[in-house]
């Protein structure tokens, strides 16, 4: 199963096809705006997460979109067009939001996440996006397969391509905004990328030869990269020099989220949990008592986390030498 959410991300092999989900029994199907049962959440696997405000949105296969005003308690579904793989999802403000996911789908919605519009959707192209990235309701970035990195002005009306570089073909798995204009992306083949110029042009650099799923802007701490067997890599100069952390285990991360007072939780395979409140530079593993795979976490308050993953969503209640302040909220950039 690491194999499958590592592929939604964009690993080293090709990119799996929205027809590598499994599927639902017809028992399971739930209907938009309705509460969907904790027996279907255990069957959904959920890739991305983010706030709307005050509301959580999470995405993952079958098409499913979900939402929670009850900080994680109960969740229903929204409207959308597609049944396939979604990877992504970003809100810039709490009624604005865009999904991305496979067949190069960018879903759209202006309600909170009630209802989506296609506003994207290219299966012939074979390029599924991963990551999904907007400054506000008009200026966003989506990033996937081989290199294909789109960016639009007006709000998703029109999409236009933009090349990251001469060549390159590397599967791009993430994108976050850091600094004022400053644009980071992970990718794999341990590359990242960074711009200075709000994503014309953009620097290479490769602290090791493995796929990176995440990179995350930490307040007080510079960038922080995560992705394949536990490699961890911190920079304080904007993404020009990367220093290993050590002590983050073997196992494959694959979402986090930073927080303020210099918090960061890092989530993966094996129910892999890590959190540090030194703005990434140590990190101490918090037993998850699960072994599925966790693709996304959200911070509800200083003892809770949210976790999404294989098997749906889960809360995780932090051990108390874990626990310090952290900043309520926890959006994945």
């Amino acid at each position: 199963m690491l194999l499958q959410v590592a592929a939604a991300r964009g690993a080293d092999s090709p990119p799996a096809t929205s027809k590598a989900a499994r599927e639902l029994p017809a028992e399971t199907v739930v209907r938009p705006g309705d509460l969907v049962p904790a027996s279907v959440l255990a069957q959904l696997m959920l890739i991305g997460a983010t706030r709307a405000g005050t509301r959580i949105c999470a995405v993952g296969d079958h098409g499913y979109i979900i939402y929670s005003d009850d900080e994680g308690k109960t969740w229903r579904r929204a409207d959308a067009p597609h049944s396939g793989l979604l990877t992504a999802v970003d809100f810039p403000d709490p009624q604005h939001g865009w999904v991305v996911g496979h067949a190069g789908l960018i879903l759209a919605t202006t309600d909170g996440g009630r209802t989506w519009i296609e506003q994207r959707y290219e299966p012939k192209e074979e390029q599924p996006l991963f990551d999904v990235l907007f400054r506000n309701d008009r200026e966003g970035f989506a990033v996937g397969a081989y290199g294909l990195l789109l960016v639009t002005q007006d709000g998703g009306r029109r999409w236009q391509q933009r090349s990251i570089g001469k060549d390159i073909d590397r599967h791009l798995n993430y994108i976050t905004v850091f600094g004022q204009k400053q644009l980071a992306i992970a990718a794999e083949s341990g590359n990242l990328y960074t711009s200075n110029d709000g994503g014309q042009d953009w620097v290479d650099s490769t602290p090791y030869d493995g796929s990176f799923f995440g990179i995350l802007d930490v307040p007080g701490g510079g960038l922080l990269a995560y992705g394949l067997l536990g490699h961890v890599f911190r920079s304080v100069d904007g993404g020009r020099n990367w220093l290993r952390v050590e002590g983050t285990g073997q196992a494959s991360l694959m979402g986090g989220v930073a927080t303020g007072a210099g918090t960061v939780v890092l989530v993966g395979a094996g129910g892999t949990v890590l959190v540090s409140h030194d703005a990434g530079q140590h990190f101490a593993t918090v037993n998850s008592s699960s072994a599925r795979t966790l693709s996304a976490v959200l911070v509800l308050d200083h003892q809770r986390l949210l976790l999404f993953g294989v098997g749906g969503t889960s809360m995780l209640q932090l051990p108390a030498a874990t626990v310090k302040p952290l900043a309520n909220g926890g959006d994945h950039r």
